[in-house]
């Protein structure tokens, strides 16, 4: 889903963003693709559903803090457009 290989910390960026900032988590209810791009991810968009929710606030930073350090921390971000 995600395209090329951002930066970990453009997804850290987006994962703190999704923890913490209600615009942000509006822009990725409404166009998650132009929020991320925003960011420096890039998604292929058609694979996003048309129906998206996202996890609350709080665990979002609980799963950010756990994969901070991990190589596959990419696959968090992912998860949040599928959930």
């Amino acid at each position: 889903m995600i395209k090329g290989n951002p930066s970990p910390q453009a997804l850290h960026k987006v994962l703190d963003l999704l923890a913490s900032s209600h615009e942000f988590r509006e822009q990725m209810l409404g166009d998650p693709a132009a929020a991320l791009k925003a960011h420096g991810v890039e998604i292929d968009a058609s694979q996003i559903p048309a129906v998206r929710r996202l996890p609350p606030m709080q665990e979002i930073a609980a799963i950010h803090k756990e994969h901070f350090d991990d190589p596959m921390g990419k696959v968090c971000v992912a998860v949040f457009l599928l959930k």
